[in-house]
């Protein structure tokens, strides 16, 4: 996506696109500069993803928008059957497949976008369930939504 984003044609000044770890350090940005954050099922992979949210919060513009596009945390026998009957996955598949994807997956199930981005201080203007397993969470710092 990252790749893609760079090579896109822009009228203007093209935007800076790349990736940041927001999990592990700093983001080069200014308080308040960032107009938009969007991340796309990655929430559900950080082990621990709850030290996100503040450095989005600090470097939001008050008009800023966080695009969260993710999986809905589901009891594992949910998921399962999800692999299997949708994705046509047999039992020992879907079961291994289930842990292949994410090994921290126990972990994070733990942590909502939802809960997390109310605790570092967005409102929830937009939600919208895409698939049983995925949705979208469109939030904007506390006092503009």
């Amino acid at each position: 996506m990252v790749t893609h984003g760079q090579e896109l044609a822009c009228a203007g000044a093209k935007p800076i696109v790349r990736r940041l770890d927001a999990a592990t350090e700093p983001l080069p940005h200014a308080a308040g500069s960032v107009h938009l954050v969007s991340m796309s099922s990655v929430l559900h992979v950080i082990d621990e993803p709850s030290p996100c949210w503040p450095t989005f919060a600090a470097c939001s513009s008050p008009v800023g928008i966080f695009l969260l596009n993710d999986w809905i945390r589901q009891p594992l026998a949910a998921y399962l059957a999800y692999r299997r009957d949708v994705m046509g996955e047999d039992e020992a598949e879907s079961f291994g497949a289930a842990f292949a994807s994410s090994p921290s997956r126990a972990s994070t199930r733990r942590t909502t976008g939802s809960g997390c981005s109310a605790k570092a201080g967005f409102t929830i203007r937009h939600r919208a369930q895409l698939r049983p397993s995925h949705q979208i969470l469109v939030t904007v710092p506390d006092g503009t939504g």
